[in-house]
């Protein structure tokens, strides 16, 4: 999908900025033709790792078959596994992908699952992050919002969010103190005119 991307007044270069942590969802998502290992801050960590950097997930599966095949793939792919922690109770995440007579998508994005409540936080050994990125379908509930408010707090240079407006959720308002406190902020067009209505 292409993106907009908005910045803040200052932003640092993201050239050697290390280590860059990438906080949200783990999921699958499974269409007609397969199930396919996916999230947008997995995808991120994965490339970020590919190009050299050292990029950090930070999520959570579930304690079952599919949150074991998650980890395997992602240890595999060589990102870190040590901040992906266990849900005791919540599935591993999943998407269901519907296709269109014309080929247009329709998702429906399972809850509540392990990401939904991610429990990895900083300790007194985290170094400082050089990069925060998160984006907004992992903060659609209040145990999320708390725990990115604890990796916030140790002051990333760069802060990017990844706005990801998919009914139902899609409420702005619930969102302001992260957009706002972003650096970089990561958009489509119809994502841009939800922040800026026309008057």
């Amino acid at each position: 999908m292409s993106g907009l991307f908005a910045f803040a007044p200052g932003l640092v270069e993201l050239r050697n900025v290390s280590p860059l942590f990438c906080f949200g969802e783990i999921l699958w998502d499974v269409l007609p033709h397969g199930r396919f290992l996916g999230g947008a801050p997995l995808n991120v960590a994965y490339h970020l790792r590919r190009l050299g950097n050292d990029a950090r997930l930070i999520s959570a599966v579930g304690r079952d078959s599919l949150g074991e095949e998650a980890v395997q793939r992602v240890q595999n792919a060589g990102v870190a596994t040590d901040l992906i922690t266990w849900h005791p109770t919540l599935p591993t995440g999943s998407v269901e992908v519907a296709l269109d007579a014309a080929g247009q998508a329709s998702y429906t994005i399972h809850r509540p699952v392990a990401w939904d409540e991610i429990s990895a936080v900083p300790d007194a050994n985290t170094p400082q992050p050089g990069a925060l990125v998160f984006g907004s379908l992992a903060l659609r509930g209040p145990a999320n919002r708390a725990t990115l408010r604890a990796w916030l707090r140790l002051q990333p240079r760069v802060r990017l969010c990844d706005l990801n407006l998919r009914a139902p959720f899609d409420d702005v308002s619930s969102l302001d103190e992260f957009v706002r406190g972003s650096t970089l902020l990561k958009v489509n067009e119809d994502e841009a005119r939800r922040l800026s209505p026309a008057s």
